[in-house]
């Protein structure tokens, strides 16, 4: 019984002295209607260059999305090439091109990045599932939900 003890001490001591967060993690949702020029995210709407579909590819504006998801957006003129930098992921896409960069590695885009109005169009699901968001299509509303689970520091899914 002693021996039990010792065991069940030593095994709270050792939870209680290790940094994990139990609580939920955030979640950030953005939510639209090809078309529209509004985007809610998480409640709040936005308006931003109305996304569309280029060949089954919906394209909607780089930062408005990428920035809801906290990366950052760098913009090369004289490249014409936008860079994306979210936690340990880094992407690169060119306008008018196919050809992207995930961390270094080339990768081929259905279809190619656009700017409509002085604003960047991007191929949604590559960006948002590099990201680690989920995307989902309701076909009888036309609604598009993009879902990202956002951990809080030293969240038990960080590890």
């Amino acid at each position: 019984m002693k021996k039990l003890l010792v065991i069940v001490l030593a095994i709270c001591t050792l939870l209680m002295s290790t940094n994990f967060v139990w609580a939920e993690s955030d979640e950030i949702e953005i939510s639209f209607k090809i078309g529209d020029e509004t985007l809610n995210i998480n409640g709040n709407e936005v308006k931003v260059v109305k996304p569309f579909v280029v060949n089954g590819v919906t394209l909607v504006p780089i930062r408005v999305i990428s920035e809801a998801f906290g990366a950052e957006v760098a913009w090369n003129g004289e490249e014409r090439s936008a860079t994306l930098k979210y936690k340990d992921v880094e992407i690169k896409l060119f306008i008018g091109s196919k050809e992207a960069l995930v961390d270094g590695k080339e990768t081929i885009l259905r279809e190619a990045p656009v700017i409509v109005s002085s604003t960047t169009m991007v191929p949604l699901r590559f960006i948002t599932e590099n990201f680690g968001a989920d995307v989902k299509y309701d076909g009888e509303t036309k609604q598009i939900t993009i879902v990202k689970q956002i951990a809080n520091t030293n969240s038990i899914k960080d590890f």
